[in-house]
């Protein structure tokens, strides 16, 4: 593989000691198919980078003001933005099909500026500071308001409230700055970080093997008693009956038919259980030895074994450990990463605890209520520390689409969910990023799902057909570490 040009990057003075400064410039770097060198001085015959207050340097062909959000401190309050930056041209339309720019943080007192001089691009839309913002989870951490479900939650968020929740604004950013670079440098390609195809990810969270034993059944019944129909109910026993009796198989224990689907389809997928033994978990309704050979099964078929984190093991690297521990002498396979059940994430307590448990990649940041890009990326990342201020040995695989917020939180209608999936997946290829999708193995053949096995069918032959790669989330990461891209971040 050929050596990466250096991006030669200067920073501020005052400004050399942040740490998350660094850790956003080094993906940037990365994602643009640069090898990131920081420096004291431009190179009179390199491509220099330039981030700081001082306007008057020189010698630089990309030169970003910083804003002041790196002074307000990490914990800051001051440090979220009021009113998002909204720049508009031409040229931003024909670069990123959007209309306007949205950037959190821009440098100085200026209204938004982006002046190209066909050899230099300086700029105070601080790209820097926006994409640390999104990609460190800060938001959260300085203000860690929870739905529900015990979730962050994303109706707070600036990309929520700033309705571009369905954009991934970083990618958008790194366009801007591979379109300029391309003129300032036009021999060089400025290559995407996972090829030129885009990447999809399909998963599949087993909160529940079986649907009908006594043990699921009763929790469902005493929790959805006053909100089932009597004709539901009646459709409930009935098909336990016949399940039971041997007519039908049970419609959660669809693996089979899973697999059947992704074979003819030529597409990989990663299987997320729990680790532990508690009430109502996958592993109460299935026993180990059982569990043990579900798990062969998967593998035989080239899936990906992952782990399912429990609500309390989020909260606790000795019992991410366990839970690791315990799906591995189980299932006789090594597990790499996972996902949180109900999607719970908490900054930055979760991902370093999954750091600390030995996990190479985690699969949980994304929006319930919403699909869409919850960190505004659709590239897989390293995860940030903001109590401890360092980049963490971690990657992150971000959520695209999860089935329950199309039907549950949203109660989308068949066509509706199509093409909410489709835009999704548009915008994804158009970055060559990560299109991930998680879909329930009880979300398929059971009752309640039956007018959304089309959607699921029809979307996987739409993928299938448009020539993307298909990967687990255990290749992505070989992709990744294989790639000079691990090499940096």
């Amino acid at each position: 593989m050929s050596e990466r040009p250096l991006l030669n990057i200067v920073i501020e003075d005052k400004l050399q000691e942040t740490p998350g400064i660094r850790y956003a410039l080094t993906h940037i770097s990365n994602w643009l198919g640069l090898k990131p060198n920081f420096a004291l001085n431009p190179d009179p015959d390199g491509l220099n980078f330039y981030y700081g207050s001082d306007k008057s340097v020189e010698g630089f062909q990309i030169t970003i003001n910083a804003s002041n959000f790196w002074d307000n401190g990490i914990f800051g309050k001051k440090g979220a933005p009021e009113l998002p930056c909204l720049w508009e041209s031409n040229e931003i339309i024909l670069i990123t099909c959007e209309n306007e720019l949205i950037v959190p943080y821009i440098g100085g007192t200026e209204p938004p500026y982006l002046r190209f001089n066909g050899k230099q691009l300086s700029t105070n839309l601080d790209f820097v500071a926006s994409i640390f913002f999104f990609l460190s989870g800060y938001e959260q951490r300085i203000d860690p308001v929870s739905d529900e479900s015990g979730r962050y939650d994303y109706r707070r968020s600036f990309a929520f409230r700033t309705c571009s929740l369905r954009r991934p604004l970083v990618n958008e950013y790194l366009e801007v700055l591979r379109y300029y670079l391309s003129k300032i440098d036009p021999s060089f390609s400025f290559p995407y970080p996972l090829g030129d195809k885009p990447v999809f990810f399909l998963s599949h969270d087993v909160d529940v093997i079986r649907k009908y034993c006594w043990k699921y059944l009763l929790r469902r019944i005493g929790a959805d008693i006053f909100s089932l129909r009597f004709s539901d109910l009646i459709r409930l026993f009935t098909e336990f009956y016949r399940v039971k009796s041997g007519k039908i198989g049970d419609p959660f224990y669809c693996f089979s038919q899973l697999l059947e689907i992704e074979r003819e389809l030529h597409l990989e997928s990663s299987f997320y259980f729990f680790g532990i033994d508690r009430p109502f978990s996958s592993n109460v309704c299935y026993g180990p030895d059982s569990l043990a050979r579900l798990a062969h099964y998967l593998e035989r078929n080239g899936r990906e074994v992952g782990l399912h984190f429990s609500e309390q093991s989020i909260h606790s690297s000795k019992k991410l450990r366990a839970e690791k521990a315990l799906l591995e002498s189980t299932c006789k396979a090594s597990v790499i990463g996972g996902r949180s059940h109900y999607l719970r994430f908490i900054i930055p307590e979760t991902p370093r605890h999954l750091t600390q448990a030995g996990f190479s990649y985690d699969a949980s940041v994304g929006c319930a209520q919403v699909p869409g890009f919850a960190s505004s990326v659709c590239y897989p990342y390293k995860l940030y520390d903001v109590d401890r201020n360092c980049e963490l040995p971690l990657w992150e695989i971000p959520l695209t689409v999860m089935d329950g917020t199309l039907k549950d939180y949203l109660a989308l209608d068949p066509e509706q969910a199509k093409l909410q999936m489709d835009r999704l997946f548009l915008v994804c290829t158009r970055y060559r990023g990560v299109f991930s999708l998680l879909w329930h193995n009880s979300s398929l053949f059971d009752f309640r799902w039956q007018d959304y096995r089309d959607v699921y069918q029809q979307f996987l032959k739409k993928v299938a057909g448009s020539g993307i790669i298909s990967q687990t989330g255990a290749g992505i990461i070989r992709l990744l570490e294989s790639s000079q891209l691990a090499s940096r971040l």
